[in-house]
């Protein structure tokens, strides 16, 4: 009997044991899995929606407050009236109607607002279990235009160094610009990275980037070489422009010339038949004893010239 009743003993025991480490276990599992979804990018004067995600396991939920860097400007807690509480920061505007415990809407955002968001999940009695998670969210304002290409020319050959510079306007932050050679990304050898440049009296900046491509056959595709850059800020924004330039291929000078069997020549003057030479001689020694009724009719002069080119041609032939 006195054996039994020290094994029922072992069997208690081993029974609290669990329960107490059930228990235990138990507590562990009560707020977990709290994580924030935040825009990395937004638009000026566009909204932003965050979510605050969690599981209370069991446990009652005692507050959501969410913080712009270390300032609290929200918090909901559902056991007051009201539950929501709003505490002002200039620029940052809550929309009240769209906003909750796990949601938190952000109205015609500026610039100034960019930065670290977080929010704190707390557990009410017994556990208080307090959680804290954040994320970067930016404000972006975008160029008023696309970019801009310049020092490109109509034409190139073979062999030219095309030289050219990509531009974006003021922007916040500022663009990020790459190029693109008929529809291949530049290499690096070929970019030249400029450092943005910041406007006087404000905080936005423009982009600038260079190309220097030694042009090879391969570049002119068709006879056409197309290049292209594009300006980019995380996935808000995204503009490219593109100029397109012929290939210059050299010419060869062709002279037109006429064949012998056109136009043969004629023999020199010297060997045209003797007797011929002197009948011409004899019967016109110059073109200025033309009979009167012969140079006295129009365009006489340029009629015997004829004749006498044709005369020569038939004592060639013969």
């Amino acid at each position: 009997m006195k054996l039994h009743s020290v094994s029922n003993l072992g069997e208690i025991a081993g029974l609290f044991s669990v329960y107490f480490l059930l228990n235990a276990a138990g507590g562990c599992l009560g707020l977990r899995d709290v994580r924030v979804s935040v825009p990395p990018a937004i638009m000026r004067g566009e909204t932003a929606i965050l979510f605050c995600h969690f599981d209370l396991e069991g446990d009652t939920l005692y507050s959501v407050k969410w913080y712009k860097g270390r300032r609290e400007f929200y918090r909901y807690t559902p056991k007051e009236e009201p539950a929501m509480k709003i505490f002002p920061i200039q620029g940052l505007n809550v929309d009240r109607k769209q906003s909750s415990d796990r949601k938190l809407t952000l109205k015609r955002l500026e610039p100034t607002m960019s930065g670290r968001y977080s929010c704190e999940v707390s557990a009410d009695a017994p556990s208080f279990h307090t959680s804290l998670v954040s994320a970067d969210m930016e404000v972006v304002e975008v160029p008023s235009d696309r970019p801009t290409i310049t020092g490109v020319r109509s034409r190139y050959r073979v062999g030219d160094i095309l030289h050219s510079n990509c531009s974006s306007s003021w922007s916040r932050p500022p663009a990020k610009l790459s190029w693109v050679v008929n529809e291949i990304q530049a290499s690096a050898p070929n970019v030249i990275h400029y450092s943005p440049r910041r406007e006087r009296n404000g905080d936005r900046e423009s982009s600038l980037i260079g190309l220097r491509l030694k042009l090879q056959p391969q570049h002119f595709e068709g006879g056409r070489l197309k290049v292209r850059c594009i300006a980019s800020i995380h996935d808000v924004y995204w503009q490219s422009t593109e100029k397109s330039v012929e290939e210059d291929r050299p010419r060869t000078s062709q002279q037109e010339t006429v064949g012998p069997e056109l136009f043969p020549s004629f023999p020199e003057i010297s060997t045209i038949h003797p007797r011929f030479m002197d009948e011409l001689d004899e019967e016109y020694n110059d073109i200025d004893d033309l009979p009167d009724s012969i140079s006295s009719a129009p365009c006489a002069r340029e009629r015997y010239l004829l004749l006498a080119s044709w005369l020569l041609l038939l004592v060639a032939i013969r």
